[in-house]
């Protein structure tokens, strides 16, 4: 047996590294987050009908939590075996597909088999029980320090919008879905992203999302009571504190202006992201009542 066993874990084990010995049990290990790879001292029946006597049946296959709490604070989850698969090159090996990831290390799990018949016709002990360690990754807590580059899907409300990612640049686009080089729905990402994070956080009323209570600034509830400075300082030191709590963002500053076009209120930004680059903003907010 190759890789897996020979000189990893098992390899110094008493049952060599051809596999377990007969009668002994099987080997697991997770290859994947949600699939264990599992070992049997002979080869075994696939006659891909994931009938009675098909290796591959997924119901010949229990994996059960023992106990643990992983890296990442949370307790060991229970798991469902879904589908099982043929591993290249290795007849006594099968993977054990699971519905979702195994919890983090140090947890552990067992795995049972019950009814797997070998190549030659016999039935292996029944069942066959082994546990095992979960999935031995890094982990690292997430930290306000780092951050990483998100997406959202492209709704240009500009012609500088249109430039990138979507390769069809017309007025026609504006507002609408558009597609991207492959053929999929077309992404926003990097500043113009930056741009539409900060514009719907500002005009979002808080608790409009009910997963975020403290999200959003709700501009269109202060209305004509702009006018008065009081309301725009208020207003300007929730707008930064807001934007600050972006994951990307390291400062920020806000002046609030009238605009020009009636009904409208204008809103420049300017903003430190965490990777020492800075961008100003400039946008028309509405003063009435809306559906954020």
């Amino acid at each position: 047996m190759s890789g897996l066993y020979a000189s990893d874990i098992y390899g110094v084990d008493p049952w060599g590294t051809t596999g377990p010995a007969p009668g002994r049990s099987i080997l697991a290990e997770p290859v994947r987050e949600n699939t264990i790879r599992i070992a049997f001292f002979a080869p075994v029946l696939i006659n891909y009908l994931e009938d009675i006597r098909d290796s591959l049946t997924p119901n010949k296959y229990v994996v059960n939590a023992i106990s643990g709490v992983g890296l990442d604070g949370n307790a060991v989850h229970e798991v469902r075996v879904v589908k099982v698969m043929t591993v290249d090159g290795e007849p006594a090996q099968l993977d054990i597909v699971l519905d979702r990831n195994l919890s983090h290390w140090p947890c552990r799990y067992e795995v049972q088999a019950f009814g797997v018949y070998m190549a030659t016709g016999a039935l292996f002990p029944s069942p066959m029980v082994v546990e095992f360690d979960s999935v031995r990754e890094e982990f690292v807590k997430p930290s306000v320090d780092f951050y990483r580059s998100t997406k959202d899907v492209s709704n240009p409300t500009s012609l500088s919008a249109l430039l990138d990612p979507v390769p069809d640049v017309n007025d026609f686009n504006l507002g609408s879905f558009t597609y991207g080089d492959d053929g999929d729905y077309a992404m926003d990402e990097g500043v113009e992203n930056l741009r539409k994070r900060l514009y719907r956080r500002v005009i979002v009323k808080p608790g409009g999302f009910v997963w975020l209570p403290e999200y959003g600034v709700g501009i269109t509830n202060y209305g004509k009571r702009v006018n008065s400075a009081g309301i725009r300082e208020k207003l300007r030191s929730e707008m930064e504190s807001q934007i600050n709590q972006e994951p990307d963002v390291k400062a920020s500053k806000v002046l609030l202006a009238q605009s020009t076009t009636p009904g409208l209120f204008k809103v420049y930004m300017k903003v430190l992201t965490k990777d020492n680059k800075a961008y100003q903003f400039a946008y028309e907010y509405p003063l009435v009542d809306s559906v954020f």
